[in-house]
């Protein structure tokens, strides 16, 4: 029988894990539950960003401000993008 030992990572602010340590910490830099994130769609740069919205919308989850989240990231990324880049919604 063979027993190894391995360190596992922890996101501090969502308790997701991984064996590694750079997926951690690139994913704590991202993680919607971390109030100091970077967002990847706009930068922080848009306060009209539905990845923005949904992270608010989380922490407040979170911190007991609201009960439950009614927020449709999927369509509201389409109509983010669609505005965005100027084009009509094909979905």
């Amino acid at each position: 029988m063979k027993v190894k030992l391995k360190n596992v990572y922890y996101c501090d602010c969502c308790g997701k894990h991984t064996l590694t340590k750079f997926s951690i910490i690139n994913h704590e830099s991202h993680c919607t539950l971390n109030p100091n994130r970077t967002c990847r769609v706009c930068n922080n740069k848009d306060k009209a960003c539905p990845m923005c919205k949904f992270s608010e919308l989380q922490l407040k989850l979170k911190a007991g401000e609201i009960e439950h989240i009614m927020y449709d990231l999927q369509t509201e990324m389409k109509k983010y993008w669609a505005k965005k880049y100027d084009y009509e919604e094909v979905y």
